[in-house]
């Protein structure tokens, strides 16, 4: 029996990956197009669509001077969000995984359904989850983390958080604002967010850690009172000795730094485990 899931799959026609013509689920990379194919179960999943109310997903571009062309990002906005109400919401920074684009955590990962059912069952806070694109150097680029990192910050400082904070109803202080991804996603959230502690208090590092050293801020005597929520986490079958995030794990629990770790589930790197 197939557990319920939800997997991506392709056909191979004369050696070339194509997607199911048949299918209008695919998830959305760069690098291939998978198409989708959910499992459902007996119960309804966290991600399943249930009859609760459900936020709103819009497609939004921006200037980016940063990287000389127009942003691309994806908004979920809480059920009952309204534009010109008065309600401010705190703020989710999600990042994709190498050459995801902005669209993969609610086309596969099913983010804003997940959402739904946990603001309607009181177990997540009404917010708004910003998932940008990420892919502004190609990862076939020998120098993709040297350029990458530094440019995704810029990005972060002078383009995306203004224009959300400009165009949505929103807590405009750190305290309010999180930052968290999958893989590459969560390097660079790890990267980003502690090189910009006047922006951001709550961090969330899935299946990914870069080396201490480069997070110089992680150092400071006082980076408790800096960190409000600080999450490090993975799949079963990817952790070890040798993995990066049970080594950042290890090594914040020496240096006596608050933090949250968990492995768990039967996945290992990927996003719909």
């Amino acid at each position: 029996k197939v557990k319920p899931d939800i997997y991506p799959y392709e056909f191979i026609v004369d050696g070339t990956r194509v997607m199911d013509p048949g299918n209008a689920d695919f998830f959305p990379n760069e690098n291939f197009k998978g198409s989708i194919l959910e499992v459902p179960d007996d119960q309804p999943m966290a991600y399943s669509i249930q009859n609760v109310p459900h936020g709103n997903v819009e497609y939004v571009m921006y200037d980016s001077p940063s990287i000389g062309v127009t942003g691309r990002m994806c908004i979920y906005t809480p059920p009952g969000y309204d534009p010109k109400g008065d309600k401010k919401y705190p703020v989710f920074y999600c990042i994709s995984g190498t050459t995801d684009t902005e669209e993969v955590y609610f086309k596969v990962g099913r983010a804003n359904f997940i959402l739904d059912n946990l603001i309607a069952a009181g177990k997540a806070e009404p917010m708004i989850v910003v998932f940008p694109n990420d892919q502004m150097v190609t990862r076939m680029h020998p120098k993709h983390t040297e350029l990458a990192f530094p440019l995704m910050e810029e990005e972060y400082r002078k383009c995306i958080i203004p224009f959300i904070e400009s165009k949505y109803n929103v807590i405009k202080n750190r305290h309010a604002r999180a930052i968290s991804g999958l893989s590459m996603g969560g390097r660079l959230s790890q990267y980003v967010g502690f090189r910009c502690l006047d922006l951001f208090a709550n961090f969330g590092l899935l299946s990914s850690a870069i080396d201490i050293k480069e997070t110089p801020a992680l150092y400071d005597k006082d980076i408790n009172d800096k960190i409000d929520y600080l999450f490090l986490g993975a799949g079963t079958h990817e952790t070890g000795p040798m993995a990066r995030h049970q080594k950042l794990h290890e090594e914040l629990t020496q240096m006596n730094i608050k933090h949250e770790y968990y492995v768990g589930s039967n996945g290992a790197h990927d996003l719909v485990a």
